[in-house]
């Protein structure tokens, strides 16, 4: 069982207590934090991504601006 539905049980002992009540909530806790596990690894990916495009943008800026300076100094 997730720790979820134990945060549950310790919040509506009474509740828990009916065993369709806490079955019914942790089938809900479980599709609520499967979902969120499931968008997460879909999100992962595309923000590693995305750091590595901006990693890659901000060299490739500073190469040219240390072109560009090296081209201006008199020699």
């Amino acid at each position: 069982m997730s720790d979820a539905w134990y945060r549950w049980r310790h919040y509506h002992p009474s509740e828990a207590a009916d065993p369709r009540t806490a079955f019914a909530a942790g089938r809900k806790l479980g599709r609520r934090e499967a979902l969120q596990d499931s968008a997460y690894v879909q999100v992962v990916p595309l923000l590693e991504q995305l750091l590595h495009e901006l990693v890659e943008e901000r060299i490739d800026r500073e190469v040219e601006e240390s072109d560009t300076r090296e081209e201006a100094m008199p020699f």
